[in-house]
């Protein structure tokens, strides 16, 4: 698909569920998406901060202290987090990178929960000097 048909597909989906979102965060190496996504007057786009470690340490703290909980209707998502695992080559390198297969809905959850870190930090009482 080309950036029009994606936007004009994510708009038709939005529109078919009758769901404005306040946001929608995007992946910064998709520049030309974002950018067909606001010259089609999508509102309330943003960067996401895509940083990986600190983006699962984010969504590992939010899900240990039960302050994440994920519906059931989120099959895909449910499907992939247990397999969000890291590469072992790159850890004999001492790199922290995730396996990247079927990563997707997780890797959609990891940019929005770094992304509103801001938001919500501070529901972790004496946790939020812990994470970025």
């Amino acid at each position: 698909m080309t950036d029009a048909q994606y936007s004009a597909a994510v708009r038709k989906w939005l529109a078919d569920l009758d769901i404005t979102p306040e946001w929608t965060f995007v992946d910064p190496s998709a520049a030309r998406f974002s950018t067909q996504l606001w010259l089609d007057g999508h509102p309330g786009l943003a960067r996401a901060s895509n940083e990986v470690a600190d983006g699962i340490r984010s969504v590992s703290s939010l899900l240990a202290a039960a302050r994440l909980l994920v519906h059931e209707s989120c099959e895909g998502l449910l499907a992939e987090l247990p397999g969000y695992s890291w590469d072992p080559k790159a850890t004999e390198r001492g790199e922290d990178a995730p396996l990247k297969v079927d990563d997707h809905s997780a890797d959609a959850l990891r940019y929005v929960v770094h992304s509103t870190a801001h938001e919500w930090r501070h529901l972790l009482s004496g946790t939020g000097s812990r994470l970025r």
